[in-house]
């Protein structure tokens, strides 16, 4: 078991690492339009809590956490949550509202073969004027219009 917390902790702070990275190279490039959105937060909290439900009460499924959060309520994933929000808050990113019509973001999904929380992110960006995206998502690559970074 004690190799296994090993691994998990090393998850842990690789998948923190690589958030920081992505948030320290973001705000580094000093661009008005590398900034993330709402979804973007969404998706790098859920991650975080999802790990931290793995490791420490060994909760594996989607729907197992959702109904441990709705009986026991977020307390127990409040570490991993504050320290996203500081560290957004320590480099001064704007997290942008997310912005889009249901049939911009249906549009989107279908042209470029997108999940429609991908798709809200790209309209999102194209609403906002942002042309250069910071992921590890290749499937932003189709979109001929957002450039990009690792």
């Amino acid at each position: 078991m004690e190799i296994v917390e090993k691994l998990l902790n090393a998850s842990m702070d690789c998948l923190d690492r690589r958030i920081k990275n992505y948030l320290k190279n973001s705000c580094s490039r000093q661009r008005a339009n590398d900034t993330p959105g709402h979804k973007l937060l969404d998706e790098i909290l859920f991650t975080l809590i999802r790990i931290e439900a793995w490791r420490k009460l060994d909760i594996r499924k989607p729907n197992e956490l959702r109904e441990h959060i709705r009986k026991q309520g977020l307390s127990r994933f409040n570490k991993p949550i504050r320290s996203v929000v500081e560290f957004i808050r320590s480099l001064d990113i704007a997290v942008l509202e997310d912005r889009g019509s249901i049939d911009e973001i249906v549009e989107t999904m279908q042209k470029y073969s997108l999940l429609p929380g991908d798709a809200l992110i790209a309209v999102t960006c194209k609403r906002h004027g942002i042309t250069t995206i910071a992921t590890f998502d290749e499937d932003f690559k189709r979109i001929e219009w957002l450039e990009v970074i690792p």
